[in-house]
C-alpha cells in the first residue's frame, strides 16, 4: 500500500459524525445543537471480502452496464446499449441473487439509477433525443409489482441535458441536478411518470451534486461560487431558498448519504471533509468536519436498504470503496480481483451485496462486469 493511501486510511478512523440509522419515512426530531463528537481515530480500519462472484448476464459485449439499485422485486441492475441509431434500455431483476430475469425499457433512452416507494419503482435515464434541441435529454420509467416497465409521456422537462439524480419519500419522487449550460433543475412526481417543475430560486446557478431522503425531508447540495449549497423540501414541491455551509470555501461536493435526519455530506477538491447536516434554527449547518487527508478526484455515495452507507471515491491510489454503519467508522471492502476496477452502481439488500462496474483499457474502452457478494450487513 502506498503511503498517500496510508494518510487515508488513518484519517478515516477519525471521523466523527452522530451515529444513527439510514433514511426513514417519517419525520425526526433534530436538535438545534450537536451532542459532542466522539472521535474513534484507536479503532482499526477492517477490510471486508464480500467474496465476489461474477454474475452472468449473458448480455452481449455492446451492452454498458450503468448502475445497480435494491429495489421491492430485488436487486436490479441497469443497463444500456448506445449507439449512431439511438439507445436502448434493459434491466435485469433478482430476488435471490442467482435467478435474473430480463426486462427491456420502452423508448429510445436507457436507465441509470432507480429508487422505490413501496411496490414503485422509478428509473431515471438519459441520452440523443430529436426532441430536444441540446440534443441530449432525459425520460423516466415506473413499475408496479409483477408489472412491466412503462415510460413517462414526453415533457418539456425532460430536455434539461446534464446529469440528473433522483430520491423517493414521503410518497414523492423528485429529479435534480445540473443540465445544459449548468442551470439547475428539479421536479417531483407520485408516480414517476407525469412530472412538475420545480422552480429554481432567484440565486446564483449553482452546480447540484446530490440530493436524498433523510429525516422527512429532501435535501439538496450543490456547489457554488465558491461554497457548498444546500437547500431542503418537506414534500418535493416547495424548496427553501439555497443556504451557505459556513466553512466550505473552495470544497467541491461529491456525495450526499442519508443519515437518521443528518445526511453525510462527502466533500473533494481543496476541502476533503465529511461532514455532518443539520436543521439549526431552520437553516443547515455542517458540522463535525474531519479531513480525510487526501483530495478525492470523484466519488459516489450509495444508501442501501440494509442502513450501510457506500463511499466509492476514485483517489491518486487508485480504486477505493468503502463501507460505514454510522458515519463514523469506515471500513475498506475488496474490489473484485481484476485490476483498475470501478464501481459504477452498487446495491445491498441486507443479505448480498451487489456491484456493477468496469475495466477501462489504455485506449479508453470499458469491459463491464457484474459481481455478487456477501453483504456485510448479514454478518
Amino acid at each position: 500500500m502506498i503511503p498517500r493511501l496510508d494518510r487515508l486510511l488513518i484519517a478515516l478512523c477519525s471521523f466523527a459524525i452522530v451515529a444513527a440509522a439510514c433514511s426513514q419515512d417519517s419525520p425526526s426530531m433534530v436538535p438545534a445543537s450537536p451532542e459532542p463528537a466522539t472521535t474513534t481515530s484507536d479503532s482499526p480500519i477492517d477490510s471486508i471480502d464480500p467474496g465476489w462472484t461474477r454474475v452472468d448476464l449473458g448480455a452481449p459485449p455492446n451492452v454498458s452496464l450503468t448502475g445497480a439499485y435494491a429495489g421491492p422485486q430485488g436487486l436490479v441492475i441497469t443497463a444500456g446499449v448506445y449507439g449512431a441509431t439511438g439507445s436502448e434500455g434493459f434491466t435485469w431483476t433478482s430476488a435471490d441473487a442467482r435467478t435474473w430475469t430480463f426486462s427491456t425499457t420502452p423508448g429510445p433512452m436507457a436507465p441509470s439509477i432507480g429508487a422505490s416507494i413501496g411496490d414503485l419503482e422509478v428509473m431515471v435515464g438519459a441520452g440523443e433525443t430529436s426532441r430536444c434541441a441540446h440534443p441530449f435529454g432525459e425520460t423516466t420509467w415506473a413499475r408496479r409489482a409483477g408489472g412491466p416497465w412503462l415510460a413517462a409521456p414526453f415533457q418539456i422537462l425532460f430536455c434539461a441535458g446534464g446529469a440528473p439524480q433522483l430520491a423517493a419519500g414521503g410518497g414523492r419522487f423528485v429529479v435534480a441536478g445540473s443540465g445544459t449550460g449548468d442551470q439547475p433543475f428539479a421536479w417531483w412526481s407520485v408516480d414517476g411518470l407525469v412530472w412538475h417543475d420545480v422552480p429554481p430560486p432567484a440565486d446564483p446557478f449553482p452546480l447540484v451534486r446530490g440530493l436524498t431522503w433523510d429525516g422527512g425531508m429532501f435535501w439538496m447540495v450543490a456547489r457554488g461560487e465558491s461554497d457548498v449549497l444546500v437547500r431542503t423540501s418537506l414534500d418535493g414541491v416547495s424548496w427553501t431558498s439555497w443556504s451557505i455551509l459556513a466553512g466550505t470555501a473552495r470544497a467541491d461536493p461529491i456525495a450526499l448519504l442519508p443519515l437518521d435526519g443528518r445526511p453525510i455530506l462527502v466533500t473533494g477538491g481543496a476541502r476533503a471533509n465529511v461532514s455532518r447536516l443539520v436543521v439549526n434554527g431552520g437553516a443547515p449547518v455542517a458540522l463535525d468536519r474531519n479531513p480525510l487527508g487526501e483530495d478525492p478526484e470523484w466519488g459516489l455515495g450509495f444508501a442501501s436498504t440494509s442502513g450501510r452507507l457506500y463511499l466509492n471515491l476514485r483517489t491518486a491510489a487508485g480504486p477505493l470503496l468503502m463501507t460505514s454503519r454510522d458515519g463514523t467508522r469506515w471500513d475498506i471492502v475488496d474490489l473484485p480481483p481484476l485490476k483498475g476496477f470501478f464501481v459504477a452502481g452498487l446495491a445491498d439488500d441486507g443479505t448480498n451485496l451487489l456491484i456493477v462496474g468496469g475495466v477501462e483499457d489504455p485506449v479508453g474502452s470499458t469491459t463491464g462486469s457484474s459481481w455478487i457478494g456477501t453483504s456485510p450487513s448479514s454478518r
